[in-house]
C-alpha cells in the first residue's frame, strides 16, 4: 500500500479528494515505504488528534537523529524546538496558556467590530468595476493586519511586502516533505523574519508582546521570537487559504452561493462547511510516545502518524454527500482544527475572520465569475497563490 498516497504526484496536488478516497477505503491506516504512518478516517483521526501517546516534538521521533544535521544550527531548528508547535507536556502548557486568552471566544467576540471594519475597509478598496485578485487584494492582507493588530506591531507599512514573503516561505515548515534546499529557504527567511521582530520589539503598543516581555506571561527570551513568528505565520497563512478556498468553492458552486446570499443568516454554517470541503490545512503530524493500536494497526513508539484531515472530512461514515457542498450542513464534525492539547489556538480567531470577509464580499461574489485560479505547490497548508474575479465576460 506505499503507493497509494504520493504527495509528489501532480494529480495529488491538484486534486486530493479522489486519491484519499480510495486510500481511505483500502488501507485507512498504514505504514509507508519511508516508516510514517497514514490514518484516514474520521474517527482514527479524531481519536489520534486527542490521544495523549501522541505528541508534537519530532525529537520523540526515532528518525530525528537523521534529519538533525541538515537542521543542526539554523534558524528552523531554533524555532521547530521552541515554538508551540513543536513542544508538549509542561513546556507546551505554559507557551499554550501565555496566548490562550487572547484568543478566545470572548477575547475574539470583543474584537467582531473592529474585524468588521477592517475587513469594510479592504473591500471598498477593490475596484468597482472590472477583474480584481483576491489574494494579494484580501485574503492576505486583511487577516495578516488583524494579527499584527493583536501582537502589538504598527507594521501597516509591511504589508504586501516583506512579511507576506517570510510568511509563505516559513509555512512551507509545515509540508511533510522538505527537502534540503527547501529548509534552507525556511530558515533564511525565519532569520530575516526574526532580526525584523527584534528591531521592532521595542516599539510595540498594547498587545500581546508586551505581556510576554513585561506582565505575568512573560516568555523566556530564546522562546519570545519563535512565539511570535507563530503568531504571525499561522495566525494568518491558514486564514488567507480559507478564505480563498471558500471563495472558491462557493462560485463553483453557485446555487449554495445563492442560498447563501438569499439568506446571509447561513454564514456560520458556511464557514463550517468551507473548513470541511476544502479546509486551509489537510495533514496534522503526530510523533507516538509509546506503542500504540489503530484500527487494527499496530504503531510503535517514535513512529510519526499523519492524521490526514482531508480524508476525515469527507469520510462517507460520518458526513452524508461528503463531495457535496451544504452551506447549511448540521451537524458538520469536521476535524479541520485538529484537538486535544494541539487543538489549534486560533479556531475562534479564523472563524470570526472567515466570517467577515464572507459577509462583507456577498454582493460581489453574487456578480462574480473565477476568471483565474493558481494554486501553490504545497499539499498540506493549500490554497491559492492567486485568485483573480469578475463580472462575467
Amino acid at each position: 500500500m506505499n503507493d497509494v498516497i504520493d504527495f509528489r504526484d501532480p494529480a495529488y496536488r491538484t486534486d486530493p479528494y479522489p486519491i484519499l478516497a480510495r486510500a481511505r477505503e483500502l488501507a485507512p491506516v498504514h505504514e509507508t515505504e519511508f516508516g510514517t504512518y497514514f490514518a484516514l478516517r474520521h474517527q482514527d483521526v479524531h481519536a489520534l488528534n486527542r490521544d495523549p501517546r501522541l505528541g508534537r516534538d519530532l525529537r520523540a521521533w526515532l528518525a530525528y537523529p537523521m534529519v538533525r544535521p541538515w537542521l543542526a544550527g539554523s534558524a528552523l531548528e531554533h524555532v521547530a524546538e521552541r515554538w508551540l508547535l513543536g513542544v508538549d507536556g509542561d513546556v507546551h502548557r505554559r507557551l499554550r496558556g501565555a496566548a490562550a486568552a487572547a484568543f478566545d471566544k470572548r477575547a475574539t467576540a470583543a474584537m467582531t467590530a473592529r474585524i468588521e471594519r477592517l475587513v469594510d475597509d479592504f473591500v471598498a478598496r477593490l475596484p468597482a468595476h472590472g477583474d480584481f485578485e483576491l489574494v494579494s487584494a484580501l485574503a492576505r492582507p486583511f487577516p495578516l493586519q488583524v494579527i499584527l493588530d493583536l501582537l502589538g506591531f504598527d507594521a501597516s507599512d509591511e504589508l504586501g511586502g516583506r512579511l507576506e514573503r517570510w510568511s509563505v516561505e516559513i509555512a512551507r515548515s509545515m509540508e511533510p516533505l522538505l527537502g534540503t534546499a527547501s529548509r534552507k529557504v525556511i530558515s533564511q527567511n525565519l532569520t530575516e523574519m526574526s532580526t525584523w521582530i527584534v528591531d521592532h520589539l521595542g516599539a510595540v503598543r498594547p498587545g500581546l508582546i508586551e505581556q510576554w516581555v513585561e506582565g505575568a506571561s512573560r516568555l523566556e527570551r530564546e522562546e519570545l521570537v519563535p512565539m511570535i513568528v507563530l503568531m504571525i505565520v499561522a495566525g494568518h497563512e491558514t486564514t488567507t487559504n480559507l478564505i480563498a478556498n471558500g471563495v472558491v468553492a462557493l462560485l463553483e458552486h453557485r446555487a449554495e452561493l445563492a442560498r447563501l446570499v438569499d439568506d446571509p443568516s447561513l454564514v456560520p454554517s458556511a464557514v463550517e462547511e468551507l473548513l470541511r470541503f476544502d479546509g486551509p490545512t489537510h495533514v496534522n503530524g503526530r510523533v507516538t510516545l509509546e506503542e500504540i493500536s489503530v484500527n487494527g494497526a499496530t504503531i510503535p513508539a517514535g513512529r510519526v502518524v499523519l492524521c490526514m484531515l482531508g480524508a476525515a472530512n469527507r469520510d462517507p461514515r460520518v458526513f452524508v454527500h461528503p463531495d457535496r457542498l451544504d452551506v447549511s450542513r448540521n451537524p458538520n464534525p469536521h476535524v479541520t482544527f485538529g484537538g486535544g492539547a494541539h487543538y489549534c489556538l486560533g479556531a475562534p480567531l479564523a472563524r470570526l475572520e472567515a466570517r467577515a470577509a464572507l459577509q462583507a464580499l456577498l454582493p460581489r461574489l453574487a456578480q462574480s465569475v473565477v476568471k483565474s485560479a493558481q494554486r501553490h505547490d504545497r499539499v498540506n497548508v493549500r490554497g491559492y497563490e492567486s485568485v483573480v474575479l469578475g463580472p462575467p465576460s
